[in-house]
């Protein structure tokens, strides 16, 4: 469970973010798209890497898709999402 951000600030850039706070970046290269089809998936494993990309049956609150975000950004993403639950009721 939790709020994770993977975001890649260029060609070769990556960044991680669990709950508002970097976890980890990482240089990979880039490579041309090859089809429009995005997949975004929760799961629930041990590690960072299996907790994002795992399989699972765990129902997914929130998803976005955008440009690239910096540390202060995915922060105010994590604050408000977190904001919105409370009015709810309810946390992620």
């Amino acid at each position: 469970t939790g709020h994770h951000i993977a975001t890649r600030g260029n060609s070769s850039y990556n960044e991680l973010y669990y709950n508002g706070g970097l976890i980890q970046t990482s240089s990979i290269g880039s490579s041309t798209a090859t089809g429009t089809n995005i997949s975004i998936r929760l799961g629930g494993g041990t590690g960072v890497t299996q907790t994002l990309y795992a399989p699972t049956s765990m129902q997914q609150a929130f998803a976005s898709v955008g440009n690239y975000l910096n540390t202060s950004e995915s922060k105010a993403l994590y604050n408000s999402i977190q904001n919105y639950q409370t009015l709810l009721n309810r946390q992620i």
